[in-house]
């Protein structure tokens, strides 16, 4: 089983006190699974699927401990980074997360 949730791109307008500017959100999307595979299948297969629509991966090291966490990014049109990000919850686990991000031209934060 699947479950996905995502934030599509909105545009803000003066949402905070602080942050008076406009601009569009950020784009996200999430996805858990469960799967006994292993690890390396697991980012082998999603590394596949990412590399043929032109991710670069690049691994990062999120805290001391943890490991390497498999790590994606690509120029989208504007020439901004998205990044992706799939890893084991918690660590060595057989649950996992897969998560993508994008922040458009303009960007706003979020909420105040």
């Amino acid at each position: 089983m699947v479950t996905r949730h995502a934030a599509d791109s909105s545009w803000e307008s003066g949402v905070c006190p602080d942050n008076p500017h406009s601009g569009w959100s950020e784009v996200f999307v999430s996805a858990t699974f469960v799967t006994p595979l292993s690890h390396q299948v697991v980012l082998g297969e999603i590394n596949a699927v990412f590399a043929r629509q032109g991710w670069t991966r690049h691994d990062t090291v999120a805290t001391e401990g943890q490991g390497p966490i498999a790590h994606w990014s690509k120029r989208v049109a504007t020439r901004r980074l998205a990044d992706a990000f799939a890893f084991p919850v918690p660590a060595r686990s057989e649950h996992w997360l897969i998560t993508a991000d994008w922040a458009p031209p303009g960007f706003t934060l979020p909420g105040c």
